[in-house]
């Protein structure tokens, strides 16, 4: 299991880019500030302190907007695993 602490880097203007990790389990819980990503469905979910998401593995997402206060846990099982980027749908 790898459990990263993530922090906004200030004046960061660009988004993680459409991607998956190769794990069982990613989980994301908001320590400070929001979150805005969106899914493989095209569904966009804006998470703020408190809140989490829970994500399989095959789970494509982007994430292209937070606060510049933004800190969140993120939990990965297991602790080494692949990203994989794609194109997004159109």
């Amino acid at each position: 299991m790898r459990v990263m602490h993530v922090r906004a880097r200030k004046h960061m203007d660009y988004g993680t880019g459409w991607h998956r990790h190769t794990v069982d389990l990613q989980f994301v819980y908001v320590l400070k500030g929001w979150v805005k990503m969106q899914c493989g469905d095209n569904r966009i979910e804006v998470l703020h302190v408190g809140d989490s998401v829970h994500m399989p593995g095959t789970a494509y997402h982007n994430v292209f907007e937070w606060s510049d206060d933004y800190e969140g846990l993120e939990i990965m099982m297991p602790a080494d695993f692949d990203t994989i980027e794609r194109e997004p749908a159109k």
